[in-house]
């Protein structure tokens, strides 16, 4: 299942995952950016985030690892198929991607997400972005799985 919802001012947990807002984006004057989330489930999960920001990068998604780094989709596709070996005549991007499924994930089998990171504005370009997080009960290999889509918007800085 995947659910679309807006960037709201805090996250709201919910154990029906249609009506739950995990993701929270706040936008302030000065364009000072802060990215929440607070999630609960009532079993264990695996957790994806990532975020594609088309003013940054418009060709590539960006996952967040457990360290709190970056890494680019292309990035990990390279990584995954000449650290494995795996890169066969033949194999289609779809291939690559079933390859990929579990390779970059924020946190694995817990059943609750909190994250606050403050003073994003540094680092984020104006413009729009698409924060993703993806979950799927640990031990289903995906199969099963809910995804938020957040989209929030950081405007050009104020004129000095």
């Amino acid at each position: 299942d995947v659910f679309f919802c807006a960037a709201g001012a805090s996250p709201v947990p919910s154990s029906d995952p249609s009506t739950a807002l995990p993701n929270g984006v706040v936008v302030e004057p000065g364009n000072d950016v802060d990215f929440l989330v607070n999630a609960s489930f009532d079993c264990p999960v695996d957790v994806t985030l990532s975020g594609f920001a088309p003013g940054v990068d418009p060709q590539d998604i960006f996952f967040v690892n457990p360290d709190g780094s970056t890494l680019r989709f292309s990035e990990s596709i390279v990584q995954e198929m000449t650290g494995n070996g795996c890169v066969m005549p033949g194999d289609t991007v779809n291939d690559r991607r079933k390859k990929l499924q579990n390779l970059v994930q924020y946190q694995t089998n817990v059943q609750e997400v909190i994250i606050e990171l403050e003073g994003l504005d540094f680092m984020l370009a104006p413009g729009p972005y698409i924060v993703t997080m993806g979950v799927s009960p640990t031990g289903t290999d995906g199969k099963k799985y809910y995804r938020w889509v957040t989209t929030v918007t950081v405007p050009e800085p104020p004129a000095p």
